[in-house]
């Protein structure tokens, strides 16, 4: 066992905590993203041939959305490693992920209620595919809609953001 009470070998393992911890959060974010823009699909995908097992799409889905984001978060890790000024960019790659699921959601959505609202669905399954999925993509949206705020605001436009003063906070120190 290694250890070292030199302040420079302190700052490197401080250093690769922090890279080590953003690449596993930076990956698990863009996985939960890419991973509700498969299910998305996979509501196209089941309303175009309903006979078709999903179980058999489920692990391209989660093969190719975890090598899709460990790619993603990968690079982005190289480069925070080699810049430590560099923080911005990961951002980039959660607004992307961000965008392409709510593309994916809404397209979807839309493809898959055509098909639904035709003749020969009945009107239960309809009502219960529907609402169920609009609820879950406006449950997914505005959870993230919130980090994307974040992000935006403090991280592109460069508005300091607080997250611990809320509004009450505001309001109380008003009075």
């Amino acid at each position: 066992m290694y250890y070292s009470t030199d302040e420079a070998d302190y700052k490197k393992a401080l250093w690769l905590l922090f890279v080590s911890s953003q690449f596993v959060f930076l990956m698990l974010t863009l996985y939960a993203f890419l991973l509700n823009a498969s299910l998305c699909l996979d509501l196209y995908f089941t309303v175009r041939n309903p006979f078709v097992v999903g179980a058999g799409r489920t692990k391209h889905y989660m093969t190719v959305s975890f090598l899709l984001a460990g790619v993603m978060a990968s690079i982005e890790t190289v480069k925070t490693a080699k810049n430590e000024n560099e923080f911005v960019a990961e951002q980039w790659n959660i607004l992307i992920c961000y965008g392409l699921f709510f593309l994916v959601a809404v397209y979807t959505t839309f493809i898959a209620a055509r098909r639904i609202l035709k003749v020969g669905v009945s009107l239960d399954v309809r009502k219960q595919v529907l609402s169920r999925h609009i609820k879950y993509i406006f449950t997914v949206t505005l959870t993230f809609s919130l980090y994307v705020v974040k992000i935006i605001l403090r991280d592109i436009i460069g508005t300091e953001v607080n997250p611990y003063f809320s509004l009450t906070a505001n309001m109380l120190l008003a009075s």
